[in-house]
């Protein structure tokens, strides 16, 4: 009787944690990059045959430009 009980409570989690909605995927790192100033950067260093690592890309700002 027991091992019903407790084949019975099991189900009865596993039903609630598969109904639970699926996370949100987090948004990307990359995803608010200037990829317009990151651009424009590189351009300017290539004229001047300059190589650019982007560590830390700017980010575009929070009044939405």
């Amino acid at each position: 009787m027991t091992h019903r009980i407790l084949a019975a409570l099991a189900l009865i989690a596993l039903a609630g944690c598969a109904s639970q909605p699926a996370p949100a995927p987090q948004a990307s790192v990359y995803d608010d990059v200037d990829h317009a100033r990151v651009a424009a950067v590189e351009q300017a260093a290539t004229l001047h045959g300059v190589k650019v690592l982007w560590i830390n890309p700017p980010h575009k700002s929070a009044a939405g430009g």
